[in-house]
């Protein structure tokens, strides 16, 4: 299941938060430096949607974090985040993440 997300102003940055508490078996941790973030366009037209994609990841057992900045006004930006645990699973995450410059900032 994808989970949408609130609106950004272009103008904003934030973090995308990836919650894998639900999938992570007891003592199993995600594997520091294996969690990888990619971002495509679901909505709109933006040639470069990576350019959103603002820094490392900051990976903190159960969570992914990837902060974000910009974006394109009307675009929604589609994120996958895969991450492996501890006991060899790998797990995959999406969220949509709409821009909007109507939005007021947070």
């Amino acid at each position: 299941m994808t989970q949408r997300l609130s609106d950004k102003h272009p103008s904003e940055f934030v973090q995308i938060t990836f919650d894998y508490t639900k999938d992570l078996a007891p003592g199993e941790t995600l594997s520091a430096g294996t969690a990888v973030v990619t971002v495509t366009v679901a909505e709109g037209v933006d040639a470069s949607p990576s350019a959103i994609l603002n820094g490392a990841l900051d990976i903190q057992t159960p969570l992914v974090i990837q902060p974000v900045k910009n974006g394109l006004d009307n675009v929604d930006y589609h994120f996958l985040c895969i991450c492996q645990t501890s006991l060899g699973n790998k797990f995959v995450l999406q969220a949509v993440l709409p821009v909007r410059k109507k939005t007021s900032p947070r």
